[in-house]
């Protein structure tokens, strides 16, 4: 396995920000010899952190239960209110676009299958994995990335965990709204995704728990009539127990006594895989 984590702002200076966003890399060799070795679908993780920071948890080993599922897997380190003041809306979405963009890059190095990238986040990396899902082709995009195809950057599926989905007071999550949109109230209506969804949103699998004390899972379920509004195949999952935050809800992303209990989650990770492998087919 090659794992290496590259510098994306070094690469990517057509997007204004502070933060040296960064993308770790965890990708399959390539038999020796063989040009015609397996072909793999990608998998971007961004990690939650209510745009404030990048849950460690919520990172490598999400990358890596993936890369074990047979994906070559990301990791994006992208701009959060904790490291600058400055990076609000579209800064992460640019981010997610370049990333998007590195990966379609080093498909044939990595042998990966650019028209196989889904994107999965959590909380509110689940926001960005959800506002590069539906804002693939906004103008913000287009401006930064001009040469590129307005699908260029839709990703092949998406999922979505225990997501911020909604601006809508009632249900959001106001902090991670607040933190991306720098408080612009235009930005925060814009960024309600479940308005953005459109005939060409990718399919998703969506998980969330009905007791969710931080992200309501009302964010989940408007996002999903949305996309069945559209037509739009979904699997989704909403389990009756856990703590927001619990990642693979196990032992190795454990952070206390609840998160373990609940490990029947888990099997989420399965579930998910099982719903791209229908999609990509």
């Amino acid at each position: 396995m090659k794992h290496y984590t590259e510098n994306l702002k070094k690469l990517y200076k057509n997007i204004d920000c502070e933060f040296d966003f960064t993308l770790e890399c965890f990708v399959y060799d390539t038999l020796e010899n063989d040009p015609q070795s397996y072909v793999r679908p990608a998998m971007l993780v961004c990690p939650g952190g209510g745009y404030n920071s990048c849950s460690d948890r919520e990172a490598t080993p999400i990358a890596t239960s993936f890369l074990a599922k047979g994906f070559n897997a990301y990791v994006l380190t992208y701009s959060t209110k904790s490291v600058s003041q400055k990076d609000c809306f579209p800064v992460q979405l640019l981010q997610a676009a370049a990333a998007i963009d590195y990966i379609k890059n080093k498909a044939s190095e990595h042998r990966t299958d650019e028209n196989k990238i889904a994107v999965c986040g959590f909380s509110a990396g689940g926001h960005l994995a959800g506002m590069i899902s539906c804002l693939f082709d906004c103008d913000s995009v287009k401006k930064a990335f001009p040469n590129k195809p307005d699908n260029y950057f839709r990703p092949f599926a998406s999922v979505l965990s225990y997501a911020v989905l909604s601006a809508d007071p009632e249900i959001a999550h106001s902090g991670s709204i607040e933190n991306v949109s720098g408080g612009d109230k235009k930005v925060m209506e814009f960024i309600s995704l479940e308005k953005r969804v459109k005939e060409n949103t990718p399919p998703a699998f969506i998980w969330h728990t009905s007791d969710d004390g931080c992200v309501d899972c009302r964010n989940a379920l408007r996002y999903a009539e949305a996309l069945r509004k559209y037509n739009i195949p979904f699997g989704m999952h909403v389990y009756p127990h856990g703590q927001h935050g619990i990642a693979l809800a196990n032992s190795l992303t454990s952070n206390g006594r609840e998160q373990i209990e609940n490990d029947y989650i888990a099997t989420w990770v399965d579930e998910a895989t099982h719903c791209l492998l229908k999609i990509f087919a």
